[in-house]
């Protein structure tokens, strides 16, 4: 158990019968440290409780020694290996999506306020301004309270922007919207 909690190996081969714990013991540990370490439990101890607690604790496979067939060991091993390689890339690849998620929420704020707010000035718009209107109509109706609102409007903007040119009637725009 030392050893496991110094390395996190992603794969075990433990007996029933261990010096210090037995095996159903160990595996409860190791469970709780990763409860993606998979187990294989081989021993010559052929109780049917060993093998379904091992099994119901979560151990990948439970074998029997001696083994009249090394292949059965090794197809045992590979398929827990290959269970690991997907428990891991199903890690790696629900971090992936976490992130991905992170920077569509973040593409999306910043879309649903280029889609209310003006690119020159950063004032909403039109559209922006008539949602707004209705929830405030509203809201006052429903409080019996009245409210304002007030347009401005840069007289003769337009021989401005023509004197200046453009640039600087945007730059007009921009110190206007912000006083």
């Amino acid at each position: 158990f030392e050893l496991y909690r110094e390395h996190d190996y992603p794969l075990l081969i433990v007996d029933i019968r261990l010096p210090g714990m037995s095996g159903l013991e160990l595996m409860a540990k190791i469970r709780e440290i990763n409860p993606d370490t998979q187990v294989v439990v081989m021993t010559s101890h052929a109780q049917f409780d060993y093998a379904a607690e091992a099994l119901r604790s979560g151990a990948y496979e439970f074998l029997l020694k001696p083994f009249d067939n090394l292949e059965l060991v090794t197809a045992t091993i590979a398929r827990a290996t290959e269970k690991i390689e997907i428990i891991e890339g199903n890690k790696a690849l629900f971090e992936k999506l976490k992130h991905d998620k992170s920077d569509l929420e973040g593409i999306n704020n910043l879309l649903m306020d280029l889609s209310i707010r003006d690119a020159l000035t950063g004032l909403f718009n039109r559209r922006y301004i008539n949602e707004y209107l209705k929830t405030e109509l509203a809201r006052a109706d429903r409080h019996e309270k009245t409210f304002s609102v007030l347009f401005l409007d840069i007289d003769k903007f337009k021989s401005y922007n023509d004197k200046y040119g453009r640039v600087q009637g945007d730059t007009l725009l921009r110190e206007f919207s912000f006083v």
